[in-house]
């Protein structure tokens, strides 16, 4: 009769699952990277359903090695006690005598071909896995909003959005157009975004179906939005986001249309994955300088998100632009986001427009006001047109 995974693996196992899924769901986070890790788990749990003794090695091995990876780094109590929490598990008493080799009756051994197919069901389960993987990661179609009014002859603004969750996030392009549609006297705008997770400039070149997008339709404008911390980090930014940039540049030209940077926030917290000890104002200002370099280079113009989401700290300090995970926008975060890109979208003052997203319409009014302010800062000539 087989035995049972004691339950010292199977919280190991558990464990994995639960930081597997926190890391998929996190933000920023990008799926595929992370689809090797569920082919591990996957392949694991099978190994460990047929008490294959390797499999146990290899992971007590990988365990440990992570163990080290996080004391070496000084990742910080949480992770190291994370670390050895689960290399206790794998080396707990049950776990060892679990795979522990015993010797068995002649009528018990397994033979080869009975070895041959537990080694050809954990490859299996490693293939289901990928399958089941690229099913779930099959993120929904990154293309949306008015593809329609794009293509019909009706007069109107056609601006394509191109970027990830801080585009996407709270339908900020809608609230772009409903910006519009509250303005008695601005002309209709047809939003149209491709947006996906977490993505980068560079992901979006690769894609066929963007560059399909931008060579088939006719664009006013192409908005260019990065991943904030690609945009923030040296090394990245100059070898593969203003590369990017470049191209996606170059093929909004030929569709006739102008490109506009949209420059990003800093995280509530900083980038600390990459700076120790770093700060909102200190990120804000790697990302503002790179936006501002970026405009110079190409022949773009910048929405200063980021410097309105300065802005309006600094007069509201308690002010909630962020989410919970102090990266991603709040509403009231996308609506001020959006102010911004209205205007310089459309040469018009954003306090012009009713629309609040459902925002008080105090603090609706008071954030148009602060886009308004901001925008003409870094143009003084860019409301001229009313």
């Amino acid at each position: 009769m087989r035995r049972r995974p004691p339950v010292t693996l199977v919280a190991y196992m558990a464990s994995i699952a639960v930081i597997l899924l926190a890391g998929v769901t996190s933000e920023g986070a990008d799926a595929e990277e992370l689809l090797p890790l569920g082919v591990l788990l996957g392949t694991g749990v099978a190994g460990v359903y047929f008490r294959i003794r390797l499999v146990w090695i290899v992971f007590t091995a990988l365990q440990a090695g992570s163990l080290l990876y996080a004391v070496t780094l000084q990742r910080g109590g949480g992770p190291i006690a994370l670390a050895i929490a689960l290399l206790a598990l794998l080396l707990a008493d049950p776990s060892r005598r679990y795979f522990r080799q015993e010797p068995r009756a002649a009528s018990e051994r397994v033979s080869r071909t009975g070895r041959t197919g537990k080694l050809v069901a954990v490859v299996l389960a490693g293939l289901l896995v990928v399958l089941v993987g690229n099913a779930v990661i099959s993120r929904p179609d990154p293309v949306s909003g008015d593809i329609d009014l794009v293509r019909s002859p009706r007069s109107g603004l056609r601006v394509l959005f191109v970027g990830n969750n801080l585009t996407a996030d709270n339908s900020m392009t809608t609230i772009v157009r409903r910006l519009a549609e509250s303005d008695r006297q601005a002309a209709p705008i047809f939003a149209v975004q491709y947006a996906r997770r977490g993505s980068t400039l560079e992901d979006a070149l690769e894609d066929r179906k963007l560059r399909d997008l931008l060579a088939g339709e006719r664009w006013d404008h192409v908005v260019l939005q990065e991943h904030s911390q690609a945009i923030s980090r040296g090394n990245y930014r100059e070898a593969r986001t203003f590369p990017a940039a470049f191209a996606l540049e170059s093929l909004s030209r030929r569709s006739g249309a102008q490109t506009l940077l949209f420059a990003s926030w800093g995280y509530r917290e900083g980038d600390e994955d990459a700076v120790p000890d770093d700060t909102y104002g200190a990120m804000q200002s790697r990302v503002s300088r790179a936006y501002f370099e970026l405009a110079s280079r190409l022949p773009a113009v910048m929405a200063p998100v980021g410097l309105a989401w300065e802005a309006a700290l600094r007069r509201q300090p308690q002010l909630k632009l962020w989410g919970d995970d102090g990266r991603r926008p709040s509403l009231a975060g996308s609506y001020l986001t959006a102010c911004v890109l209205y205007s310089q979208l459309t040469h018009r003052d954003p306090t012009g427009s009713r629309f609040t997203a459902a925002l008080d319409r105090a603090q609706a009014q008071s954030l148009q006001q602060i886009a308004k302010e901001s925008v003409l800062q870094m143009y003084p000539e860019a409301l001229r047109r009313q």
